[in-house]
C-alpha cells in the first residue's frame, strides 16, 4: 500500500493570542510505501523562503518481535546546513509494552516551525515501560530527556534548556465500570514536580463524570467534571468542569453534531477572568461525482452509493450515521484508517419495489483518504398468485408450484393463493399438487410495471 500528503499554507502565528497573525508562505509533502509485510519506507519534504527540508525513513517490523524505526533528514537554511538523526524501537504484548525512541538535530538545523520562532529540540530521549497486572490494574513509567533552544536575551542569543523528567502512572478499574487512575511526575533539572488521584465513573447512556485532587507545583486543586459526547448525528453533548482551591476554573460547553456539521458554545472562566466563544465547523467533499457538505473530515472517509435509493439508514459499527440524499449516497466522515471499519444498511429502510444482495461491507481505508462503498440493489418483481385449475377450481392446498427459469419453489396456500418474487421476463411454472398429479402454466409479468408488488390469476393445464 501506499500514502502521500501535500500541504501548502501560510503559517500561523500566535495561534490562540491574536487574530489573523500569519507569517511565509510554506509547503510540505509526505510519501509512505509498503513495500513488504515487515518493511514501510517514508520520505518527506519542506520548503519555505530561506529554508528546504529533504529526508527518509523507515519502519520494520522484527520477526513480529518489535518494530524498530529511523529516519534522517537534512536542512539548508540561513542558518546553514544541518543533520537530524533519528532512531526507535518499540514492544508491545498483552502484559507488557516498551518503547525507546532517541532524536539527535544539529544545531543549524531547522524546520517550518524552527523558521518561525520554534527552535527545533536539540535532542531528546523518550522511554516508556509498561506492565499488565490482571486484576490488580496496570502500572506505566515514563522517562523523558529534552535539550532545546532557548532566547536568553533581548538581542536574540540562544541557550540550552535542559529538562530531564520521569512520569509513573497507574490504572485500574473497579466496581460498575469506575476507574481509578494516579499519576506523578517529576523534573529532576528544572525542580517542578506533579501529583494527582482520580476516579471516573460512567451514568445514564453515554455520560460519565469524574472527580480527582491534583498537585502542581505546590499548586493544589480538587476538580469535579461530567460530560456526555456527541457520537451519531443529531446528538446534542454537553460538558461541565470546575476546579476550586490555589486558582479556580470553571469550564461549560455544549456541541451539537449534525449531518452537515457541528455547532458549540463554550463559557469559560479562569479566577476572575470570564470568555465564551462559539463555533461553527464543517467540510466540503467532491467525491463519487457530488459535492457533499459534511462534519469535519480528520481521518479516512467513505461515500455510500445505494445506486438512487434516498432516505436509507446508513450505520458504521452498528452506530447511526445518516441517511443516504435523494441521489442516494452519504459522506461518512469517521472511518478508522488502516482498520476494519463495518458499514450497513437498514434494510426496513428500502422500498418493497426494491432488493438488495448484501446489507453490509467492511473497507480498510487508508490515512486521510477516501473510498467509495456501493450497494447494488435491483428491482423486484413480486406477485401474489390465485392458481386455479382447467375446471375452474382452485390448486389444492398444499400444492406446491416452482419457477422452470431459476427454481424458486413456493408452497399454495387455500384458494390457490401463492406468492412468488425475482421474475424473469417470461416464467414457466410447474405445479404439484398432493395427488401427485401435475398441471403447468406461464406468467408473464407485466411490462409497465417498473417492478413492485402485483397480482394475477392464472388458470394451469
Amino acid at each position: 500500500m501506499s500514502s502521500y500528503t501535500a500541504e501548502g499554507g501560510f503559517v500561523r502565528r500566535n495561534y490562540g493570542l491574536r487574530s489573523n497573525n500569519y507569517g511565509e508562505f510554506a509547503v510540505a509533502g509526505t510519501a509512505r510505501h509498503g513495500f513488504t509485510k515487515t518493511l514501510t519506507m517514508e520520505t518527506h519534504a519542506e520548503a519555505m523562503r530561506g529554508m528546504t527540508l529533504a529526508g527518509g525513513g523507515l519502519v520494520y517490523n522484527v520477526d513480529n518481535f518489535g518494530v524498530l524505526t529511523g529516519a534522517v533528514s537534512a536542512s539548508n537554511s540561513d542558518a546553514g546546513t544541518d543533520q537530524q538523526l533519528a532512531l526507535g524501537f518499540e514492544r508491545s504484548t498483552s502484559l507488557f509494552s516498551m518503547s525507546l525512541m532517541r532524536t539527535q538535530s544539529g544545531s543549524n538545523y531547522r524546520d517550518i516551525g524552527a523558521m518561525e520562532g520554534s527552535p527545533v529540540s536539540r535532542s531528546s530521549t523518550i522511554a516508556t515501560v509498561g506492565l499488565n497486572l490482571g486484576s490488580l490494574g496496570s502500572v506505566s513509567l515514563a522517562y523523558t530527556l529534552v535539550k532545546s533552544p532557548v532566547i536568553i536575551s533581548t538581542l536574540g542569543n540562544i541557550g540550552i534548556s535542559n529538562s530531564e523528567s520521569v512520569t509513573v502512572s497507574y490504572f485500574k478499574s473497579v466496581s460498575r465500570g469506575a476507574n481509578l487512575y494516579v499519576t506523578g511526575f517529576r523534573d529532576f533539572r528544572n525542580g517542578g514536580y506533579g501529583a494527582s488521584i482520580g476516579l471516573i465513573m460512567p451514568f445514564g447512556d453515554n455520560s460519565a463524570g469524574g472527580v480527582s485532587v491534583n498537585n502542581n507545583n505546590g499548586m493544589k486543586t480538587t476538580s469535579v467534571q461530567a460530560s456526555r459526547p456527541t457520537i451519531s448525528p443529531g446528538d446534542i453533548g454537553w460538558q461541565l468542569q470546575t476546579s476550586e482551591g490555589s486558582y479556580k476554573q470553571r469550564y461549560g460547553e455544549v456541541d451539537y453534531k449534525g449531518t452537515k456539521g457541528r455547532a458549540s458554545y463554550t463559557v469559560a472562566q479562569s479566577n476572575d477572568t470570564t470568555s465564551q466563544r462559539a463555533g461553527v465547523r464543517g467540510a466540503v467533499a467532491w467525491m463519487d461525482n457530488s459535492l457533499f457538505m459534511s462534519n469535519w473530515v480528520d481521518d479516512s472517509f467513505a461515500v455510500v452509493n445505494t445506486e438512487g435509493a434516498k432516505n436509507v439508514g446508513i450505520y458504521t459499527e452498528n452506530r447511526y450515521a445518516g441517511k443516504t440524499d435523494n441521489s442516494g449516497q452519504l459522506l461518512l466522515t469517521d472511518l478508522r484508517a488502516y482498520d476494519v471499519n463495518k458499514v450497513s444498511v437498514d434494510v426496513l429502510d428500502l422500498p418493497l419495489t426494491l432488493q438488495m444482495d448484501q446489507n453490509e461491507q467492511y473497507v480498510k481505508p487508508r490515512d486521510r483518504s477516501g473510498v467509495v462503498i456501493n450497494f447494488k440493489t435491483k428491482r423486484t418483481s413480486d406477485v401474489n398468485l390465485v392458481l386455479k385449475m382447467s375446471n375452474g377450481d382452485y390448486v389444492p392446498v398444499g400444492s406446491s408450484v416452482k419457477i422452470r427459469e431459476n427454481g424458486q419453489q413456493a408452497p399454495v396456500g387455500y384458494e390457490g393463493a401463492a406468492y412468488l418474487s425475482e421474475l424473469g421476463p417470461i416464467n414457466t411454472l410447474d405445479i404439484l399438487m398432493p395427488s401427485g398429479e401435475t398441471c403447468q402454466a406461464v406468467l408473464i409479468p407485466d411490462r409497465n410495471l417498473d417492478g413492485g408488488m402485483s397480482s394475477s390469476t392464472l388458470e394451469c393445464h
